[in-house]
């Protein structure tokens, strides 16, 4: 049994479409579990994130830049006694004591002016605190290289489209050199 053309296209139209869904949704589906689930429950999420640039005012008629780069370190980790404090070390710089929300969660973000002239790739960050059992809970990470710009990873959307704009304008093309009607 062959399929006629109508059903050829309605077909493929459909694959395309799951194809391309599945490429959209499976990343964020991935990320949406963090650090805790899937076997990184001893690890920290360590990433760079793009803040605003802050202009604290100093003397009249000046301005004071604190943050030049407009990076952050992002450091996120669970499992931590509600409340509780929390030591923080990145590399050798000088620990720092943090107090952890209700739910026992790390979220702090570092300004590079806190860390000095910013940490190297590979560059360790340890988290020294109390785990809702009492015991000393000791979370390990890594700084990431810092950001780019523009990579593969973010070319693929963009893709995908002019592929998908493509095979749409060739559909139409031979449709219409075809005759039949164009709905």
């Amino acid at each position: 049994m062959t399929l006629s053309s109508p059903r050829r296209r309605r077909a493929a139209a459909v694959s395309a479409a799951v194809i391309t869904g599945s490429l959209v949704l499976a990343p964020a589906a991935l990320a949406s579990e963090g650090p805790g689930y899937g076997g990184t429950a001893d690890q920290l999420a360590v990433s760079w994130t793009e803040t605003e640039r802050i202009v604290a005012m100093g003397p009249p008629g000046t301005s004071l830049d604190i943050e030049a780069s407009g990076l952050a370190l992002d450091i996120f980790g669970l499992g931590f006694r509600s409340r509780s404090e929390v030591v923080v070390t990145v590399g050798t710089n000088d620990p720092a004591t943090i107090r952890v929300d209700p739910s026992g969660t790390l979220d702090l973000e570092v300004g590079l002016e806190m860390l000095g002239a910013g940490p190297q790739p590979g560059t360790s960050v340890i988290v020294l605190g109390r785990a809702p059992s009492g015991t000393t809970r000791t979370l390990v990470g890594a700084v990431p290289p810092v950001p780019s710009g523009t990579g593969p990873a973010d070319l693929v959307p963009w893709l995908v489209a002019l592929a998908l704009t493509g095979a749409g304008a060739v559909a139409l093309r031979r449709r219409r050199l075809s005759g039949d009607p164009v709905a």
